[in-house]
């Protein structure tokens, strides 16, 4: 058994005190003070600054302490191309059969909710029209013949739909009164009419009816700015045509400058009953366009009736009479000289 020394304390087996040992008591030195804190020196701000600085020299590492942690500066934000590389690489891995059109389209095409939201917030933000616009100038742009071809079917059909509105869908079509006031009856013209056409309030009402079509035709017929001129150098800066002269006059005649000033605004002047006869059709115009009419329903007849295609040479052809006679002209474009 083991031994029990005094008190009832066990020690455990091979261990032994002399007869005499004895514990001392505890008990509070006399002559000193009770024990109090050590005074703690106060930490200046900036070295709080240099403490939370990961790089500061305060740290101190101890090659033996396989605990301690310097923390690592930030890493620099990922750029946009990482994170398009990133993604495409995901695709890749993930659904390695899946191009990037398929993916493209089928998002725009899609009827499920959440990618209709998706495509909805792509529009709503006009990010398709940024697109196309980067489509234009970094592949191609007019060199581009599939693109541009593209575009100007589509400028057809703006196009073709804004006429309709002029013709087949006149009575009903959202202009329906300007096409009306457009459609102005020979009956129905009188001299007020006339007083108070101007080319330029019909322009206006162009603009108003068909703006896409009038957008291309000012497009062709305006002149180029003194920029443009400056940058386009290889252009035509005029077009010289050499017309037949007419018999009994010459080309000094024809091409007199003072006549046309003579004449210019004079028009005005003609007495308005006069002014009206001259451009509503006479009783021979009437004739001849009733003629012709029957030539041209009896051309249709032979031309889609087989059993009556004998009959074509028995058709007199059309006359009109006022009709300017086909002349040929000479064309020379003299180029820009610097």
């Amino acid at each position: 058994m083991p031994q029990l020394p005094k008190f009832g304390v066990y020690f455990p087996e091979g261990m032994h005190f002399h007869s005499d040992y004895s514990e001392p008591e505890a008990m509070t030195s006399p002559g000193l003070p009770p024990s109090s804190p050590l005074p703690i020196n106060p930490v200046l701000q900036d070295e709080h600054l240099l403490a939370l600085n990961p790089s500061s020299d305060l740290l101190e590492v101890d090659p033996n302490d396989k605990d301690f942690e310097v923390k690592k500066e930030r890493l620099p934000a990922t750029t946009l191309d990482q994170k398009i590389l990133g993604t495409i690489s995901h695709m890749q891995n993930m659904y390695s059969r899946l191009s990037l059109a398929e993916f493209l389209i089928g998002l725009f095409k899609s009827e499920d909710h959440s990618l209709k939201a998706t495509a909805g917030m792509f529009y709503a933000e006009n990010s398709h029209i940024k697109m196309m616009e980067r489509w234009w100038n970094h592949y191609g742009g007019q060199k581009n013949n599939a693109m541009v071809d593209w575009i100007m079917e589509k400028a057809t059909a703006i196009c073709a739909h804004e006429s309709n509105n002029l013709t087949y869908r006149a009575s009903i079509g959202p202009h329906s009164q300007k096409a009306e006031e457009l459609c102005l009856p020979v009956a129905k013209i009188n001299v007020e009419n006339v007083n108070k056409f101007q080319i330029k309030c019909l322009g206006a009402l162009y603009d108003e009816i068909t703006p896409h079509f009038q957008k291309l035709v000012k497009a062709f017929i305006t002149p180029l700015s003194e920029n443009d001129l400056g940058k386009n150098r290889d252009f035509v800066s005029a077009l010289l045509v050499i017309l037949p002269t007419p018999t009994g006059q010459n080309a000094k005649t024809i091409t007199a400058i003072p006549p046309f000033k003579e004449k210019a605004g004079t028009w005005h002047k003609i007495n308005s009953r006069i002014a009206l006869t001259n451009i509503i059709p006479s009783k021979s115009d009437h004739a001849t366009f009733r003629k012709n009419s029957i030539l041209h329903v009896q051309n249709i007849i032979v031309d889609n009736l087989e059993n009556l295609n004998y009959l074509q040479k028995f058709i007199p052809k059309f006359e009109d009479p006022k009709a300017i006679q086909p002349v040929k002209t000479e064309e020379y474009y003299l180029p820009t000289f610097d």
